[in-house]
């Protein structure tokens, strides 16, 4: 039931149907066994960008935290975090968590994009 309710949410998520793919989200995520924490984190990152969506910035990165608390090798997870961070007007965190994308794939276009604009806000 959890794949199919995390391809739900996806769905309405394309469909700017945010409230929904939250739903569907939640209800895979507690279908999610601790032992998935891979799929969870998935889940949690996709949270994360819908709140973003909903200017729900700082439950975005919360959810975004806990996507980066269960797969600190998501590349996903940490630009997910870095944008919710700059998005709340964090540029310094929003710059590490981006540094810590570039750590796991260097060079990754969106990072190397978006930590310049971070950087450019701290100097503002």
């Amino acid at each position: 039931m959890g794949g199919c309710m995390q391809a739900a949410g996806c769905e309405a998520a394309e469909a700017s149907q945010w409230g929904k793919a939250l739903s569907c989200w939640d209800q895979a995520l507690a279908g999610v066994g601790p032992s998935n924490a891979a799929a969870a984190s998935e889940l949690h990152e996709l949270r994360a960008q819908v709140l973003m969506e909903l200017g729900r910035d700082y439950d975005a990165i919360t959810a975004a935290s806990r996507a980066v608390q269960l797969s600190p090798s998501s590349t996903a997870a940490h630009l997910t975090l870095a944008r919710a961070q700059l998005n709340m007007g964090e540029p310094s965190l929003s710059l590490s968590s981006y540094q810590r994308v570039l750590q796991l794939a260097p060079g990754h276009r969106e990072a190397v994009d978006e930590s310049s604009r971070a950087a450019q806000n701290m100097e503002a």
